[in-house]
């Protein structure tokens, strides 16, 4: 029996921890939902009032955490996708020949393993996380909003196809460029574009953006920025600076939408978008057909 995956997180190695949770409490308004605290483990788990998490992770480092930081420093470590029966997971994502990180092995929250997906991005799969809720919001949208975590790729096509097979995901926006490269939207099994609207996206070579070709001659392929909605770009922007983000690209139109970037504590890129048409999405989620914004 093929296994359902609902995106659960986004992992975040923290050189200094408390900055980083003042960052995304203070400045993008996140609430806390979760602490570890030990000899073994120091993480912050904070959310904005969708179904996405963070969990910011502070020294001391595991062996596979502190190698990835050696290599790449602070920042972006690995996605998580909850599964209900952890076990079955194992099995079918080895027997798939999918490269093990760790087995299954208890924590804090309940039971995970970790695997390498098709890019060499770090994916944890957990099971029994219920001590980890969403953050209240009230009444009110949240001002900044979880909406998607980035992977850059080296082929575009194979990311596509590699979430797909194994975990089930469903193409629902496709923005390709007439040199062949794209970026697009990937959704869990469990999306409805309204209460579950968290998207993994994938971007591809050739690129678009300088920003795009840096991270690109640096890094090859790994996690590259964090997304979130908002209802008025240029309003979000001032009140990120005003609360003490550092700015990196100020707001534009492009794509048929428009945005802006900001960078966390990190130094880490966090995009703030428009968001995209729900009822459009939900029927590319629907029929299968994803959402051609560009297309002839």
């Amino acid at each position: 029996m093929q296994q359902r995956y609902k995106i659960h997180h986004l992992g975040i190695l923290c050189d200094d921890l408390a900055a980083n949770v003042d960052f995304y409490t203070h400045v993008l308004g996140h609430q806390i939902c979760a602490k570890v605290e030990s000899a073994e483990r120091n993480s912050v788990w904070v959310g904005s009032g969708s179904s996405l998490f963070l969990e910011l992770i502070g020294a001391p480092f595991t062996p596979a955490e502190q190698a990835w930081h050696a290599q790449r420093g602070a920042g972006f470590h690995h996605l998580a996708f909850e599964v209900e029966n952890l076990d079955a997971s194992w099995k079918q994502l080895i027997e798939a020949g999918l490269d093990p990180i760790h087995p299954p092995s208890g924590g804090p929250h309940g039971q995970s393993f970790m695997v390498w997906d098709d890019s060499r991005v770090p994916v944890e799969v957990v099971q029994g996380y219920t001590s980890i809720q969403p953050a209240n919001v009230g009444p009110q949208p949240a001002e900044f909003l979880l909406h998607h975590f980035d992977i850059f790729s080296d082929n575009w096509q194979r990311t596509k196809a590699f979430y797909a097979q194994h975990f089930g995901f469903r193409s629902v926006f496709e923005y390709i460029y007439d040199h062949g490269g794209a970026f697009i939207y990937l959704a869990d099994s469990y999306f409805d574009a309204g209460s579950r609207q968290a998207m993994i996206e994938v971007i591809g070579p050739s690129y678009e953006e300088t920003r795009e070709f840096e991270f690109s001659e640096k890094f090859g392929t790994g996690m590259d920025h964090i997304g979130y909605v908002v209802q008025d770009v240029k309003q979000a922007h001032q009140i990120a600076l005003e609360r003490g983000s550092a700015d990196f690209v100020q707001p534009y139109a492009d794509y048929g939408t428009e945005m802006c970037w900001v960078q966390d504590a990190n130094g880490a890129d966090l995009e703030l978008m428009l968001p995209v048409n729900a009822k459009a999405l939900q029927k590319a989620f629907k029929t299968g057909i994803p959402l051609r914004p560009n297309s002839k």
